[in-house]
């Protein structure tokens, strides 16, 4: 969001824009679809963002409160299906990192690449537009160094 709103004011058009974050850090697929009422379509926007991914699979092996691929890809498509019946333009991203060994060695690589594999067939399946930031990042990290400080990454490089 900090970014987005950054790169409208250097364009001169942030006035043009309202936007609203209601991610909360912590939250799975699950509990995005349970407050997407209140959250989101209460708000009546025009274009949703999700990204939803990182905890779905972080918490299956921190915390063992992880969401099944199955069930991820169900509620996944459920969120797209309630935020299209309210005719909103929907992007959809891609988990990015978990850890920076661009050796391909953090525990839960295998996992994020599954569960991007499965967005990008959403996007494709739901007719939304897809945002790469799994391949993104992944093409970044093999060339580069590490750009988290500890663990997590989201799109604004607001790292925890």
């Amino acid at each position: 969001m900090t970014l987005i709103q950054k790169s409208l004011g250097e364009k001169k058009t942030a006035d043009n824009y309202e936007l609203i974050g209601a991610g909360i850090g912590g939250n799975k697929v699950y509990d995005l679809y349970l407050r997407m009422e209140d959250d989101v379509l209460a708000k009546k926007p025009d274009v949703v963002v999700v990204y939803v991914g990182i905890n779905d699979v972080w918490h299956k092996s921190s915390s063992g409160t992880g969401t099944d691929l199955d069930k991820f890809e169900k509620f996944y498509n459920a969120l797209i299906k309630k935020l299209k019946a309210q005719n909103i333009k929907v992007l959809i991203c891609t988990p990015s990192v978990i850890g920076e060994l661009n050796d391909f060695s953090n525990p839960q690589d295998g996992d994020l690449n599954q569960y991007s594999k499965t967005i990008r067939n959403i996007a494709k399946n739901n007719g939304v537009q897809l945002i790469d930031l799994r391949k993104a990042f992944v093409d970044y990290e093999v060339k580069t160094i590490r750009i988290t400080r500890l663990r997590v990454c989201s799109p604004q490089i607001a790292c925890t």
